[in-house]
């Protein structure tokens, strides 16, 4: 689903620099290049200490990120929105018309989301997705005003 958001508002990567907002153990990248989009601009960010290192990985807070104001094109938080809780740091770091795409599980009380849903009034919602697979699931991808 997230490869066809993406595909159907034409988002593209080249020389794009993109962030991996809690990256963890890389699967998201692995997907990406398993479908044949390069991800040599992406910024893995996670705050394990434990992870492997590779290139481009930065260990970091997620509610502090050490980067400067409007750097990123894309900001990725795949099943990693719900550990945010400066959602600022999102803002701050992304370029203005930037993409953000949000994947999250749903659990039973979802009012913490809603919440942090709720202070990015200042981005456009260009598509979301609701679906139920192993468990259920929300897409939103957004454009910074």
């Amino acid at each position: 689903m997230i490869l066809k958001l993406l595909n159907k508002h034409r988002i593209k990567f080249n020389k794009k620099l993109i962030l991996d907002l809690g990256c963890g153990p890389f699967f998201f990248e692995k997907f990406l290049e398993k479908n044949k989009i390069k991800t040599k601009n992406f910024i893995l960010l996670d705050k394990d200490k434990d992870l492997i290192k590779k290139r481009n990985f930065v260990i970091a807070d997620f509610n502090y990120l050490p980067f400067k104001s409007e750097i990123f094109d894309i900001v990725f938080c795949i099943d990693s929105f719900h550990f945010l809780n400066n959602i600022h740091e999102i803002k701050r770091v992304l370029r203005k018309d930037g993409i953000l795409l949000i994947s999250q599980f749903l659990r039973m009380d979802n009012s913490e989301l809603l919440k942090k849903l709720k202070l990015l009034d200042d981005f456009k919602v260009l598509d979301e997705f609701l679906f139920n697979w192993r468990e259920r699931e929300i897409i939103i991808l957004l454009r910074k005003c």
